[in-house]
């Protein structure tokens, strides 16, 4: 939400006797006046009853909203961290870290200036030295200072950045033997901002915690939202976590009583967390606010009526006895009567509505002028209101503003020819904000501290931070303005300061520039400011357009632009293995035992290339019906409310990305694949360099590759490192191995993400009696079940330690070629998986003896064709034959009709009956 009230021409400086006397006073009476017309027309919600004989506990709450994936979106920085093994808030551990950080390395730039050089161990005393202070500062802040300070810090650019750096510290101070530098060596948190920061989220909803009637609304109210967010809101982008069929094994009552009590620990934990530093007691009602109305309803009416005319209006007298309503009256209900269905009987609901709940004269003129600030301040741009489902939009239309003239914008005091001004009164014209800078006169003594908060506001390091929530301005935040004449400074210092035009103007208060703040960073103003100039008319004729709405290319963008709105890829790392927002909250330490609910294992999958993993078909059906897929999993996947459209924009984004991605290493490849066949040829004897990385024409090909392969963790970057080679020869002999590597995974990935999309996995899978029997025969040799199950996991003799997917719908969720793919190189196609390589030499039976690996594969098969084919087949008729596997020796195996029949098990909803379509399924990627 950005800050509209309380800015540069809205403070009392900013003050004109003739039209805009008390801008304070007149920003709360409007703000009085949209509350009352919001609550007004505000729908009614019919909020669900609390479940009979349940209460929440909010410890076990706080375990939840840790484990389960609502860190994705929101940032709870009061919630304790399970990693840190002092207990800390993410808060406390996030900002206390980083201002010793900060502190230590202006310690070590200190030094540097004298031209010394901190060593890992100094640098890290400099770290522990500072912590002390660093948590003295942190228990100074408020907790708006501390959601302040983690916004402006931890953005997710940051983050990459840092995370890079460390990467590369570590590797470099292994390959050099020294202890890696642990400024370098910092990584920074993110601090998402998909939903909102959780920490004082009990305030919000129950301003008076003795209140029991306040506690009973605050819990009804949350275990609506929780339970079915759309219930609330019909456009909400918040999902469903809380789903029925989470629990396994269990009754629909069990499951419905179990998802109840978790949705009322989270209710619980989350009414827990106060802000009571924030003044939740509305500013007085007086007099002068009703003037001030008074004044501000005439002074908008002037525009179109007289003096005397404005005055009816405002008494809302009728013209003529027998008018129903009164001038006011009905301009509030022209307003919205469409929202009310645009009838006549609309009109007399609207009326009754007013006449319940607005119905002095008073009220009335403050529903008026609520409903006319609306419009001015065009809330409903972001916001659904009554009576504003059609409104225009306020702002300037962007679509082409670069190329705006010169002239239209106004650069008002800023322009050159008041540059006399600049040097007379520099006080007024230096900074982007007035005030919290040195002045020895101390003429404009007033505004260090009516200007403080929006000084504060805009800090970006460390010191401004806490300086600005200690008492003190922050003087580096305030940078000083550079404004040329130009359309990237103009469209930048708006986005830093949205109010610096209006300047030392005298306007009259709807005539003042209105554009909220949203406190843009430095970095934040640039990127929107080279978006807005590049806004321009394509000059490109149509006939010449490539469409590209049906290319890869196309899909990708439709589908990244919705994935980033539903927020996936915070759970998810969809492309170039770009770490997801959640993983944070994940330790990757390996010392951690294998059931550490915070270990690498229970990350939410990875999604690189899951468009040449799985049906199409069955994925739409999945995104509109989701189905726990990992049972291992604390982290859920919520149910989203996708249209059709939606579905199918994401099924076409991840197969766009699989057919670009092939696309791409096919066309860096074939270079080098034509070099080395004719190398092969005979060609390195007429003087063609084997060593194809050597040659210059592929200096961009052997750069991408190596790129490619450490960014997907396809390779080490050790590998690539020569420094520690004698000679030439052994550097270019190494080198060699590592990019002969690269290449054939490189290949083998450009083969597996080359699909026909839409057109995947046509073939029939019929597969005989005789083959089933010795595919399960085959599957049982390999200890599949070992971390598996294969059909209904209630069947005695199914593991109960289920680390990876059940088998049961492969046949409908799974490509078959991935399949077989999947079992060659499980670790290329998904880098880290615990899915283990039982096909290594392209036989699952290499490492046996002569004799036995012989008389295996006489029954099995040679090669990982055969022997693949032949564990997919069976996997495909499992599924499609409703069978139960049981490794022999683990108890008497269930006859098949024993798991066959009508009813499908379904591994959500407890075992009831689900139509034919609906069957669980089994990813192998465990």
């Amino acid at each position: 939400m950005p800050h509209f009230f309380h800015q540069e021409n809205n403070t009392e400086s900013s003050a004109n006797a003739e039209f805009d006397p008390h801008p304070v006073l007149r920003g709360e009476t409007e703000v009085k006046a949209m509350a009352h017309y919001l609550k007004v027309f505000s729908k009614p919600l019919d909020i669900m009853p609390l479940p009979d004989g349940m209460e929440g506990d909010a410890g076990r709450g706080e375990e939840l909203l840790t484990s389960i994936g609502c860190l994705a979106c929101h940032v709870d920085l009061d919630a304790k961290d399970p990693l840190d093994s002092d207990g800390r808030s993410f808060g406390e551990k996030w900002i206390v870290t980083d201002i010793a950080m900060a502190k230590a390395e202006a310690q070590v730039e200190s030094m540097a200036l004298d031209g010394k050089d901190a060593s890992p161990e100094e640098k890290q005393g400099f770290i522990d030295a500072a912590l002390t202070e660093a948590k003295a500062a942190y228990d100074k802040m408020s907790k708006n200072d501390r959601a302040r300070y983690a916004s402006r810090r931890f953005d997710r650019a940051r983050r990459d950045k840092s995370s890079l750096a460390a990467k590369t510290e570590k590797f470099v101070a292994d390959i050099e033997s020294r202890d890696a530098d642990p400024l370098k060596m910092y990584v920074t948190p993110e601090f998402v901002r998909q939903g909102p920061e959780l920490s004082g989220m009990g305030t919000k909803l129950v301003n008076d915690p003795n209140d029991p009637a306040q506690v009973e609304h605050g819990k009804r109210w949350l275990y609506t939202w929780l339970s079915d967010p759309r219930h609330y809101s019909s456009y909400t982008v918040m999902p469903r976590m809380f789903r029925e069929g989470y629990y396994q094994g269990l009754s629909p009552e069990e499951q419905k009583k179990r998802n109840d009590k978790d949705i009322l620990d989270v209710s619980a934990y989350l009414l827990s967390l106060r802000n009571d530093d924030f003044p939740t007691v509305p500013f007085e009602a007086t007099s002068a606010h009703d003037a001030e109305m008074e004044r501000l309803i005439l002074q908008l009416l002037a525009g179109q009526n007289t003096e005397s005319v404005s005055k009816r209006i405002l008494a809302d007298e009728k013209a003529d006895p027998s008018d129903e309503y009164g001038p006011l009256t009905r301009s509030i209900i022209a307003q919205t009567t469409q929202s009310f269905g645009g009838t006549d009987e609309a009109k007399a609901q609207i009326a009754a509505l007013i006449a319940a709940k607005s119905g002095s004269l008073k009220e009335r003129q403050k529903l008026y002028f609520g409903m006319k600030m609306i419009s001015h301040y065009g809330c409903y741009s972001c916001h659904t209101i009554a009576g504003f489902e059609e409104a225009t939009r306020p702002g300037t239309e962007l679509t082409t503003w670069a190329q705006k003239f010169m002239s239209q914008l106004d650069f008002a005091f800023f322009s050159p020819v008041f540059e006399h001004d600049w040097a007379e009164t520099p006080d007024l014209w230096s900074n982007l904000y007035l005030g919290g800078r040195e002045n020895p006169e101390k003429q404009f003594k007033h505004f260090d501290e009516e200007f403080k908060h929006l000084i504060r506001d805009i800090g970006e390091t460390a010191d401004d931070l806490i300086s600005g929530s200690g008492g003190v301005i922050p003087t580096s935040g305030n940078v000083p303005q550079e404004v040329t004449y130009n359309h990237a400074s103009f469209a930048y210092h708006k986005m830093r300061n949205p109010r610096i035009w209006d300047r030392e103007k005298e306007k009259k208060p709807y005539e003042k520039l209105k554009m909220p703040n949203f406190f843009f960073t430095e970095s934040e103003a640039r990127a929107i400011t080279t978006y807005v100039l590049s806004r321009r008319d394509a000059g490109v004729r149509e006939t010449v357009k490539i469409a590209y709405g049906d290319k890869p290319e196309g899909r990708i963008a439709r589908g990244r632009e919705l994935a980033r709105e539903l927020n996936c890829i915070g759970c998810h790392t969809i492309e170039a293995n770009r770490e997801a927002t959640i993983h944070q909250y994940y330790s990757e330490d390996p010392s951690k035992p294998d059931d550490f609910k915070y270990g690498m294992r229970f990350k939410p999958p990875l999604l690189w290339g899951e468009g040449a993993k799985v049906q199409y078909d069955w994925l739409f059906g999945f995104l509109n019906n989701v189905e726990m897929l990992r049972p291992w999993l604390l982290a859920r996947m919520p149910s989203f409310h996708l249209t059709t459209e939606d579905a199918t924009i994401l099924v076409e984004y991840f197969a766009g990305l699989s057919e670009s991605e092939a696309a791409l290493l096919k066309d860096k490849l074939a270079p080098v694949a034509r070099h080395l066949q004719q190398v092969h040829s005979g060609g390195a004897a007429g003087g063609l360099n084997p060593h194809w990385f050597q040659e210059e024409k592929f200096a961009d090909t052997a750069a991408f590759l190596k790129s490619y392969v450490v960014r997907h963790k396809l390779a080490n970057p050790f590998e690539f490192d020569v420094s520690g080679a004698s000679d030439a020869a052994e550097a270019t002999s190494s080198l060699n191995d590592a990019y002969t590597k690269a290449v054939s995974r490189a290949n083998f990935i450009s083969g597996v993400f080359d699909i026909a999309f839409p057109y995947n996995d046509l073939r029939s899978h019929a597969v005989s009696d005789d083959r089933f029997k010795l595919g399960e025969e085959f599957f049982y040799d390999q200890k599949c079940l070992a971390c598996h199950v294969g059909g209904d996991p209630t069947v005695p003799g199914t593991t109960t330690d289920i680390k990876a997917p059940n088998f049961a719908l492969a046949h409908k969720r799974l490509q078959y070629d991935w399949i077989i793919k999947w079992l060659q190189d499980p670790q290329a196609i998904q880098p880290g998986a615990n899915m283990p390589q039982i096909f290594q030499g392209g036989n699952a039976y290499i490492s046996l003896p002569e004799d036995q690996r012989l008389a295996k594969e006489a029954k099995f098969g040679k090669t990982i064709d055969e022997q693949g084919h032949l564990m997919v087949d069976f996997l495909f008729a499992l599924g499609e034959r409703k069978y139960t596997a049981i490794q022999p020796g683990a108890t008497d195996k269930p006859a098949e009709t024993e798991s066959s029949g009508d009813m499908e098990f379904d591994f959500d909803s407890g075992g009831e009956d689900k139509k034919k379509d609906e069957e669980v399924e089994f990813d192998f990627d465990g």
